[in-house]
């Protein structure tokens, strides 16, 4: 291709509204500094800029060395999907769009990429192979990274590998002592039919130094770290040393619960399971006291900096840890999975915890679901685990739950075997029911209803009728079974809260929550979050001005802040303070969750936070709540999938209510989030 074509496509690129803004300025510094650049090159790196957008971590081209069929489909679809801000089409003749004019200039040579053409692409001296350096693009398994990806996604399976190889706590000459404690721990429990899952997985971790425990909501993923912490405390070999138990989440409001449930499950056992394991393996000091009872976030754990790829705590400055628990997996993108790795000490011993089915992460990768997706278990390892768990290996392997480094719970503890939600959740993530199966199950399920009692029932709409459902939403939002008891609480506090009070009506306010697939719409969060302020103030008398603080509001917090200690995800609640002093203006706190009491920060300092009645599904992960309204968008877009369908519902521990159009929903469910990289091919190279 000439000069001049390429710089057709960059110029045309940076006037597209649909493209990625950062393409275009690659796509002419890679023209302007590498020979032999195309506009072949160009299209895969604009392509690969929506990939990566989407959460892919790579463009992949290419499979058994020939090319895909499509394989610029992405960027087709980015192309196709001319919106507005409101989530509407575009029209194609709007003189300020030039997104039309990009699609129908090079649409062409998007839809007829080919074999001849990658092979132009790779051309480029910009695009080198793996063993290469000083390339910004690489070109390795049929795929096309950027460097710092590629990178990133080598050097995690790397250090997975090199860890995993490694003995874990349990020796040879441990493994007697090692049945024992387990048996101690997870022995005389109801697991129902089939071997001791729990039991298994907290075997597969005391043999490798790197393990990942996934299972659905209830599967007893924190209760089996717990005791598994007590085993490897037992079992550990510290020469003298207090082993440090370091426990961390994504987000603040994940960590908190992260901590919450431990502390639950040490407290439950207090005058029971952990008694008696600490009277037999205890020698003076309380071995529980060692498991910390809170957690932090991973970004705060090790330090990170924005908008920087380095991190306080890194491979010459390790943190110092001998257990670390990482739970909701699923939601850490690559690069901080691995800004995680490199800040751990190489004795380290990694427990990850999460949902491999829930949604990815917002940013590149699905690291969870990579990690789990590797059906490789040596038969050295079958035999450690069978052994430890007193279960045959035939029977381990005949249940699929382990691999060399994951194990899989299956059995739910939170949803009895008839509970509506507990169906509808596993009909929803079954991705071998036909289209008709499951139309059938998941309606059979969801009765259409309006019931405030119904365990799980949906309120499905006709397109065009999504205005008149959020008004019927927003009733029932602020009604007994939604916001009903907290904004009552606040009234008879007449608004104004102390620590314990505070902590009250936080307590309230997340018995329930709307969760949205979207932010743009009548049913996005951004529409509902409008219609539920209005009402909160008009309910709780707040003066009609224009303010964004106004009592009872929700305050989801949208970013990391140190300085006062709230979190990416934290939320809190806007009312004034019940002892201020006489004489000095209260102009109102957000009062935030602290232990069995709230705390007060100044909403000076919460530049990066957002109104939370309702949210996304996506900043709902890690959290759970008794009722949970889920609303699907009106129009299809790549949003919905079954993953999210499946997060949504599973937020509910009691009652589930779906807001959506029936070919909306039924589509949802039948679509899977795939994220492209090579990382689990990596692992079992």
């Amino acid at each position: 291709m000439t000069e001049s074509n390429c710089a057709s496509l960059v110029e045309l690129a940076s006037r597209s509204s649909c493209l990625p803004a950062i393409g275009p300025a690659l796509c002419a510094e890679l023209c302007e500094r590498y020979e032999r650049t195309g506009t072949e090159l160009l299209l895969c790196v604009l392509a690969l800029c929506c990939c990566i957008k989407d959460g892919d971590v790579c463009l992949r081209l290419e499979e058994d060395g020939k090319a895909l069929p499509h394989p610029l489909a992405r960027l087709a679809e980015c192309l196709a999907e001319l919106e507005d801000e409101n989530g509407a089409p575009r029209s194609d003749s709007a003189p300020e769009d030039q997104s039309a004019r990009f699609a129908a200039e090079w649409g062409g040579s998007v839809e007829k990429f080919g074999e001849h053409e990658l092979r132009a692409a790779l051309q480029s001296a910009a695009v080198g192979g793996p063993e290469e350096t000083g390339t910004p693009l690489v070109w390795d398994l049929g795929r096309l990274y950027f460097r710092r990806y590629f990178d990133c996604e080598r050097a995690i399976a790397a250090a997975v590998r090199e860890r995993g190889a490694r003995e874990g706590i349990v020796t040879s000459d441990k493994e007697e002592r090692a049945r024992e404690v387990l048996s101690v721990l997870f022995d005389g429990r109801s697991n129902g039919s089939g071997p001791d899952l729990q039991k298994c997985a907290a075997a597969l971790a005391l043999t490798s130094p790197f393990t990942v425990i996934s299972g659905g909501p209830g599967t007893g993923k924190t209760t089996t770290v717990t005791r598994l912490l007590l085993a490897m405390l037992t079992l550990a070999d510290t020469q003298g040393k207090v082993p440090q138990v370091l426990l961390c989440a994504p987000t603040g409001k994940a960590a908190a619960r992260l901590g919450e449930s431990v502390s639950a499950a040490l407290d439950e056992g207090e005058n029971g399971w952990v008694a008696a394991f600490e009277e037999r393996f205890g020698s003076g000091e309380r071995i529980s006291s060692l498991i910390p009872r809170r957690a932090q976030t991973v970004a705060s754990l090790i330090g990170t900096y924005p908008h920087r790829d380095s991190s306080r705590n890194n491979r010459e400055r390790p943190l110092s840890c001998d257990i670390l628990v990482a739970d909701e997996v699923s939601m850490i993108d690559m690069p901080l999975f691995g800004k995680l790795l490199d800040a751990l000490p190489p004795d380290c011993q990694i427990i990850l915890l999460g949902d491999k089915d829930q949604l990815c992460s917002v940013e590149a990768g699905s690291v969870l679901a990579d990690l789990c997706a590797s059906k490789k278990l040596s038969a050295g390892r079958l035999k450690k685990v069978a052994s430890l768990s007193a279960v045959s290996e035939e029977t381990l392997a005949s249940e699929q739950a382990l691999s060399e480094h994951a194990a899989l719970l299956k059995v739910s503890h939170r949803f009895k075997a008839d509970s509506a939600i507990g169906r509808l959740a596993a009909a929803v993530n079954n991705p071998h029911l036909g289209r008709a199966q499951l139309q059938q199950q998941v309606f059979g399920l969801l009765k259409e209803s309006d019931d405030p009692d119904a365990e799980a029932c949906g309120i499905f709409f006709a397109p065009g009728q999504a205005h008149a459902c959020a008004a019927a939403l927003a009733d029932f939002s602020l009604g007994d079974c939604g916001y009903g008891p907290y904004l009552d609480f606040l009234k008879k506090e007449e608004c104004k809260l102390d620590g314990e009070s505070a902590a009250e009506a936080l307590r309230l306010l997340d018995r329930y929550r709307i969760l949205c697939s979207n932010r743009k719409g009548a049913l996005g969060s951004e529409g509902l979050n409008r219609v539920l302020s209005a009402r909160v103030r008009k309910a709780l008398g707040n003066p009609p001005d224009r303010s964004e603080w106004f009592d009872g509001r929700v305050v989801l917090v949208t970013a990391n802040n140190r300085g006062i200690g709230v979190a990416n995800g934290d939320i809190g609640i806007f009312a004034h303070d019940k002892n201020a002093k006489d004489g000095k203006p209260d102009t109102g706190k957000v009062w935030f969750p602290d232990g069995d009491k709230a705390r007060a920060v100044s909403p000076v300092f919460l530049t990066q936070c957002e109104t939370g009645f309702a949210m996304t599904v996506h900043k709902s992960q890690g959290s759970e709540y008794e009722r949970v309204s889920v609303c699907l968008s009106e129009r299809d877009n790549s949003v919905l999938s079954r993953e999210l369908v499946y997060t949504g519902i599973t937020r509910a521990k009691n009652h589930v209510r779906v807001y959506a159009s029936k070919d909306i929903l039924l589509g949802s469910c039948l679509r899977a989030v795939s994220r492209e990289s090579a990382l689990a091919q990596r692992l079992d190279s």
